[in-house]
């Protein structure tokens, strides 16, 4: 891919000084912009009322976390003040994602929310059966979102309303990603559907070969999937067939793929961050973290952030794998970290969401 190329990649995922999506867009590709500092030190701190499994996602002032008690928190992204808090009533696992001044949600009970960004006020809620875990993505005047009920729905923006949902055959644990008028959505099912954004109907199914708990990157009509069985797949979203497979461990992959030029980047509960080559899957390099990798990592600049059950980010250098920084939190990453204008966010198994940068701390 040319620069002029990656440029409009990056365009279509990120807005500028804005981080809306937990993986910068609806293509899930994990790209940020800038560069991701190596000399880390802390810039704030908060403390919440349990784990952060949420990975925060940040406009141009605040950022908006979910947490287990059931609240969405705006704190502000320079001090980490709270500019309001929303009481949903059930634990939030899923990241919020942001869109035209609202904020989607969904919690362990089933429900997604949609709440007014200026100053968090409920605007619908909408039920589904079972617990959801992935993040919404929106197209158009949609927001689709995936159920442990087995259903990936359509929901009307403006009113909260079903407008579709096309049923899988297991439950559905990652996040929806949408390319050219489809969405696409693996299931516990062990395949990646490929659905009609317009009518929910199915347009193609892949198998993948055992459960897919990772959100589908895409890039250039390919679609990158990790799998429990210890693997990642490349799919061609045009053919609906693999173009190969990477089978890297005997743990599972639920840290979700960062897409560069010639680079794939992902995490492993083998405790490994792997960089493989995008055309063939083959192993470029490896780093063995001091605990599994749940969460998912981010890219810029040159550089890959990781976080992991050991409670420590990690930041290597994607074309050889050197650590070029790292930073102990204490405590277990739980919540992806992402990267906005040389600032790490993220959130740990303390119930903390933490602001790292290589800046000296901003008092309150």
């Amino acid at each position: 891919m040319t620069a002029v190329l990656m440029a409009i990649a990056l365009s279509t995922s990120i807005v500028s000084g804005t981080w809306q999506h937990h993986r910068g867009g609806g293509d899930q590709a994990g790209r940020c912009a800038g560069e991701i500092p190596g000399s880390l030190r802390s810039a704030w701190e908060v403390n919440t009322d349990g784990p952060v499994r949420s990975t925060p996602v940040a406009d141009q002032k605040n950022l908006y976390v979910g947490t287990a008690a059931g609240t969405v928190l705006a704190l502000d992204r320079r001090t980490g003040a709270t500019r309001w808090s929303t009481k949903l009533g059930e634990a939030i696992e899923a990241p919020v994602t942001l869109a035209s001044g609202a904020a989607y949600v969904g919690d362990v009970a089933g429900a997604l929310h949609k709440l007014d960004v200026a100053n968090g006020r409920a605007l619908w809620r909408f039920e589904t059966s079972a617990k959801i875990l992935g993040a919404p993505a929106v197209s158009g005047s949609l927001v689709l979102v995936g159920s442990y009920d087995r259903n990936l729905y359509a929901v009307d923006r403006s009113t909260g309303k079903e407008r579709w949902r096309y049923e899988t055959d297991h439950h559905v644990h990652a996040s929806p990603s949408v390319h050219q008028g489809k969405v696409l959505v693996g299931g516990c099912d062990g395949d990646l559907h490929i659905v009609s954004v317009d009518t929910g109907l199915l347009l193609g199914r892949v198998a993948i070969g055992s459960q897919i708990g990772t959100s589908a990157a895409i890039s250039q009509g390919e679609a990158f999937v990790g799998h429990y069985g210890g693997g990642l797949v490349a799919v061609d979203i045009e053919a609906q067939e693999v173009s190969w497979r990477s089978q890297v461990s005997r743990q599972p992959v639920v840290s979700s793929p960062v897409v560069l030029e010639e680079t794939l980047l992902f995490g492993s509960r083998d405790r490994h961050l792997r960089a493989v080559d995008r055309s063939s899957g083959d192993l470029r390099w490896k780093f063995r973290a001091k605990g599994r990798i749940d969460t998912a990592p981010v890219a810029c600049g040159g550089r890959v952030l990781t976080g992991s059950k050991g409670g420590r980010v990690t930041v290597l250098d994607v074309a050889k794998g050197t650590v070029k920084g790292s930073y102990d939190l204490g405590s277990p990453v739980t919540a992806s970290p992402i990267v906005l204008d040389g600032h790490i966010y993220l959130g740990t198994a303390d119930g903390k969401v933490h602001s790292l940068s290589s800046s000296p701390a901003v008092p309150k």
